[in-house]
Formats: structure tokens, sequence, C-alpha cells
């Protein structure tokens, strides 16, 4: 368990910030990875994980199976899916219902007063050549709580008592202030070790000099890290300058990051890097709500 065990301690009796956990299951086998990471990551915290399959209706008078046998097959295809996760005090909930996809995971999320939807960036249908999914393509727009997107070519996560790290890149723009509270809690929530904040200066001259433009960084960025370390857990932090995903994927592979936790930007550029961080990531990133 990590630095912030004490924390931890005190927050069984009063509930995680990351309890009850969606994960959106497609019947392939990125999704179906995406239960070893809940349970490495979530495991200790989580109190309800909810197991979904959505079965879109066939066209009417198509050939094939009825919807209510697709139904009960993707009942049972949950049930063996469930075996998957070894949480002695949790039984996981199972849920089908028919309907278009991700309207449909957004109205369970609803439902099951949901607080992180653990999924795969990639499905049965989707070349793990593109960024991610229709489906998730939706979700990451839509959803009205955090996501944890695991890349279809995500390495294994650690075990459960191992240290974590958390990455939180940082680029000036408004969803920036979005990501602090939720990469907090969600530190907490694993038992990190340690986080660390990478502030990406702007790689081309700003009309200030280098040392000016660093110092600034430094200086927000120890604004920043005072949340992190009034719940215990130690931060570093980095100032770098360049292209964006680059000085992010290296920060991640240099630090070692368990996770990387980054606000989901509303504007072209942001929404520009965060498809390739997605596309070229090894790691789960923690995305904050669109709304």
């Amino acid at each position: 368990m990590g630095i912030s065990e004490a924390l931890q301690t005190q927050l069984r009796g009063s509930g995680y910030p990351f309890e009850r956990i969606l994960v959106p299951l497609d019947g392939s086998a990125s999704a179906e990875r995406t239960l070893a990471t809940v349970q490495a990551l979530c495991g200790r915290s989580a109190s309800q994980i909810v197991l979904l399959r959505v079965v879109e209706p066939p066209p009417p008078g198509a050939a094939g199976p009825a919807a209510q046998d697709l139904v009960r097959i993707a009942e049972l295809y949950l049930r063996r899916a469930s075996g998957a996760l070894h949480l002695p005090e949790i039984q996981p909930k199972i849920a089908v219902r028919v309907g278009p996809a991700s309207e449909t995971v957004l109205a369970v999320a609803a439902e099951n007063d949901i607080s992180l939807i653990a999924m795969s960036t990639h499905g049965r249908l989707t070349s793990t050549a593109l960024p991610f999914g229709t489906v998730a393509d939706h979700l990451l727009r839509s959803s009205t709580v955090p996501i944890l997107a695991i890349p279809a070519h995500a390495s294994a996560a650690k075990s459960e008592n191992a240290s974590r790290t958390l990455l939180v890149p940082f680029q000036g723009n408004p969803s920036d202030r979005n990501i602090v509270p939720i990469a907090v809690d969600f530190a907490v929530a694993i038992g990190a070790d340690l986080a660390v904040l990478l502030w990406i200066a702007p790689p081309a001259w700003t009309g200030r000099g280098e040392a000016e433009v660093l110092v600034d960084g430094e200086q927000r960025l120890r604004k920043l890290a005072g949340p992190f370390e009034s719940k215990r857990i130690p931060t570093v932090q980095l100032v770098k300058r360049g292209d964006p995903v680059a000085a992010i994927l290296e920060a991640a592979r240099s630090s070692e990051a368990d996770v990387l936790a980054i606000g989901a930007g509303s504007d072209a550029g942001g929404d520009s890097i965060l498809r390739t961080v997605l596309a070229t990531a090894t790691i789960p990133v923690l995305l904050s709500p669109s709304s």
C-alpha cells in the first residue's frame, strides 16, 4: 500500500471517491483485459463493480438470433467474465441492456451512481491502428463521470500491492483545472506513493526568455502540488519544453508511471494531443469528465 495508507484507512469508513466502477465489455480480448487493470489498480477501493454488456438490437426482419437470445448469451458471457475478478469482498453485478452502445453505457452509469467508467479504448470492431473506436470516442466526449481508458496495447498493471506512480501533465489549458481534484482522489484510491507533475511549456518562443518561461512553470507546479501533498502524497515537479506528446510519453517512461491523468481538452489542440496519447500510451489514462 502506498504513502496514503493512513488516509486510505480513514476512507474505508466513509467511502472512496472511486468505489462504484462500471466496466463495459463487448466480448473482445482488449475489453476483457480491463478487468485485470481494475483489479490491480482499484480493487482495494471498490465497493461495487458493474459489468455491462450492451446488445444492439438486430434490424427488423434480419436473420440470426432474436434479441432475447442475444441477451441470454450476453448474460452467460458476463458470468464467465466475472470469474476473472478475484476480489473476495466484492460480488460483481452484471447488467445486460438492449440499445445503442454509448448512450446505454451512460444511462447505466447514471442508474447505478457510477463514479468511474473503466473501459478499453478499442472494441472488437476497432483497429488498433486507430486512437479509439466510435463507442469510446462518444463516451470520452459525453461522460459526466471520469473515465479510466485502457489502451489496447497497454502493458499489464502491477500487482495490487506494488508501489504506484501517477503522472499528471499540464499545458495551461482550462481542462488542467478539472483534472487536479480527480487525480488527487484517484491517487488516494490507488494508494499512490508518488505524483509526478509535468508542466509542458509551449515549444515556440512566447516573447519571454526561456528562463522566465521555466520559472513560470515551476511556480505553477508548486501551486498544483498543494492538493496532492495535503493528502500526504509526495510530488516530483518537472518542467519540459517541446512536443507535448513526446514530453508526456518520455516522462511516463522515465518515472515508470502506472497511470496518466490528463484533462480532456475541449480545444482543438488538446483534443489532438489526447488522441495521440491514447494511440501511443502503454499505461491506463484517467480522463476528467467532458462536462
